[in-house]
């Protein structure tokens, strides 16, 4: 019996077939926000909420922040750190439902939304193949996350910060009425 020789080359994993179309996640069928929303990442592994506030949500103020205080860095998954920049409240929608966000303000690309932090703040949070879905346990409504490209993003509308209103719902009236 002849002996393979080591080598430091490890041979690649055998190709696994690609899912049937019945298999794949639902993608987003239009991925440009509509006018006035906004995408944010869902992130299993964030544990603060993220968005870079001068691009995003100029008409808001910053609430400015110690930058020697713990917590005001991040490390980003690439291993980069970002600084906390300050916080900024805003109020929104996600299908329909009201939400508040305090956002650490921090140069990121994309603005993130924690799963660990929604938990804390007292939502169930359900990902699947398809997308999943966030459960506000309080109220019990819940808001729709999309699976694009296999990452998971939520559409939401945040008001502007010269209001303390959510952005208004569309009126429904039956006819006649």
């Amino acid at each position: 019996m002849k002996r393979r020789k080591s080598s430091s080359v490890r041979s690649s994993p055998p190709c696994l077939p690609r899912p049937a179309p019945s298999e794949q996640p639902a993608r987003l069928e239009v991925w440009e926000p509509d006018d006035g929303e906004m995408i944010a990442l869902v992130d299993t592994g964030s544990f603060t909420h993220a968005i870079d506030a001068d691009a995003e949500l100029p008409d808001h103020d910053v609430e400015p922040c110690d930058p020697d205080a713990p917590g005001t860095s991040a490390e980003t998954a690439g291993g980069g750190i970002l600084k906390k920049l300050g916080v900024v409240r805003t109020k929104g929608l996600i299908d329909d439902t009201e939400v508040e966000i305090a956002w650490d303000h921090m140069k990121v690309s994309t603005p993130i939304l924690s799963v660990r932090k929604l938990v804390k703040e007292g939502n169930d949070v359900h990902i699947n193949k398809n997308g999943g879905h966030i459960v506000n346990l309080a109220t019990g409504k819940k808001m729709r996350i999309h699976n694009f490209q296999g990452v998971y993003y939520l559409r939401m509308k945040i008001a502007s910060g010269k209001s303390s209103a959510p952005p208004h719902k569309p009126d429904f009236h039956r006819p006649g009425q």
